[in-house]
């Protein structure tokens, strides 16, 4: 798997779980300490978030590491 398409499954995961729980990029961004840029760009898989903002992102969406890159 390419790192692009990675990063664009990884993106899909987040905007599932960020859209289940009604929050927007921009609260996504304020519970994380980034912006919503930031979000954006992880969002459309244009940016790789790394592991620890992974974990970030995992625990602010209330879902763990495992769950968030399931069937990745």
């Amino acid at each position: 798997m390419e790192k692009q398409e990675l990063n664009i499954k990884i993106a899909e995961r987040i905007v599932h779980y960020r859209k289940s729980l009604d929050l927007s990029q921009e609260d996504l961004g304020a519970l994380l300490d980034v912006s919503k840029q930031n979000i954006q760009m992880i969002e459309s898989g244009k940016r790789n978030p790394g592991t620890f903002l992974l974990r970030k992102i995992s625990n602010a969406l209330g879902v763990t590491l495992s769950e968030l890159l399931e069937g990745i």
